[in-house]
């Protein structure tokens, strides 16, 4: 399933990270589009903790409202789960 993955998605940069894993900026290799992809690593988790991140997977594929980030596609192996997501370029506002 990593093959999948690979074939699927160029990793281009790390973006963000945690107690739990990282964030990575890709592309994908069909659509050329970017999207992040979050890294959760299963080694040194709990049993619970693995079940809550697969969880959150599984939420964010049925949510979809205009203020939630976009759930693409999920890659889940013996010691990882990548979660494909939308790409939200930071927007600055300003208040006046």
């Amino acid at each position: 399933m990593m093959q999948e993955y690979e074939k699927q998605y160029t990793k281009i940069e790390c973006i963000g990270g945690g107690n739990f894993g990282k964030a990575y900026l890709v592309r994908n290799n069909n659509d050329q589009q970017l999207y992040v992809a979050k890294a959760i690593s299963f080694e040194g988790l709990s049993k619970e903790n693995i079940n809550r991140a697969i969880h959150e997977a599984n939420i964010l594929r049925r949510l979809q409202h205009p203020h939630i980030v976009t759930y693409k596609d999920s890659f889940n192996f013996s010691k990882d789960l990548i979660i494909i997501m939308e790409y939200c370029e930071s927007m600055y506002i300003t208040l006046s």
